[in-house]
């Protein structure tokens, strides 16, 4: 798939993909033409990124995720870990009270 056939797939913007892949969540090999091509399966990684995003992971996060599944480590017990956070940030908001949530990070 080209950027621009990912970018439509996933509903997001062509520079969206390459930001993606600069930063390591996604991989393209370059093709004859100079092409980024990229694997059948980027729009499921790009879908899973997207749901990671809006519950509150950083795009550094889930491509660390990725990159220790691709080494054949499970990322589980690394993706729980962040997650208790936003456990954290929930009991923080529900104070009523300033949560202070760039200080937690």
């Amino acid at each position: 798939m080209t950027t621009g056939e990912v970018a439509r797939a996933c509903g997001v913007s062509a520079d969206t993909i390459r930001y993606y892949e600069k930063h390591g969540v996604i991989a393209s090999v370059r093709s004859s033409n100079g092409y980024r091509a990229y694997p059948d399966d980027v729009v499921r990684r790009v879908s899973i990124l997207r749901r990671a995003l809006a519950i509150g992971f950083s795009v550094e996060d889930v491509a660390g995720f990725f990159r220790q599944r691709n080494a054949g480590h499970p990322p589980c017990r690394k993706v729980r870990a962040v997650a208790e956070i936003l456990r954290d940030w929930d009991v923080r908001l529900a104070g009523g009270e300033p949560a202070h949530l760039l200080e937690a990070l």
